[in-house]
């Protein structure tokens, strides 16, 4: 697995992979997926971060990882793997690379929100050392329902 860290703009075409990516990902759950000018404009923005994860064995990115950071604190706006390859530490190797540049720059804690129905991605963070923080009230709108959101944190 190899994972490249991308600050600044990028094209139009890898825009289009990630919100594809991000779209078969998030499908399942009944989430709203970034259209591929959000996420173009998001990375326009310099401080946004972009963790690209490509497998060895295939051309193209099977996952990635959107931060923001602001004032010593970072952000985890996005993250979403393709779903033949969850479950295979696709989103463990983008949690290292993000570690690694939070002790470098460095950042005293990452946030990130997620949807109270969402109980495998919850597991998976307290795994990676989050810990609930906060509720945000109808954050989230999946099938028409407002759905809560449990805000996680990790201090370094």
């Amino acid at each position: 697995m190899n994972i490249q860290i991308i600050t600044g703009p990028i094209t139009s075409e890898l825009a289009a992979e990630l919100a594809r990516i991000q779209n078969e990902a998030y499908v399942a759950t009944g989430m709203r997926s970034y259209q591929p000018e959000e996420i173009r404009d998001l990375l326009s923005l310099n401080n946004y971060t972009l963790y690209l994860a490509e497998d060895n064995d295939r051309t193209g990115p099977v996952g990635f990882l959107i931060e923001q950071y602001v004032a010593g604190e970072a952000e985890i706006i996005t993250i979403a793997v393709q779903p033949d390859f969850q479950r295979k530490k696709v989103g463990k190797a983008l949690f290292s690379a993000l570690q690694s540049r939070v002790r470098d720059i460095p950042i005293a804690n990452v946030f990130l929100e997620v949807a109270e129905i969402n109980t495998l991605s919850i597991l998976f963070y307290k795994t990676l050392g989050f810990k609930k923080n906060g509720t945000r009230k109808s954050y989230y709108t999946i099938n028409s329902n407002s759905i809560d959101a449990i805000v996680m944190i990790k201090r370094y």
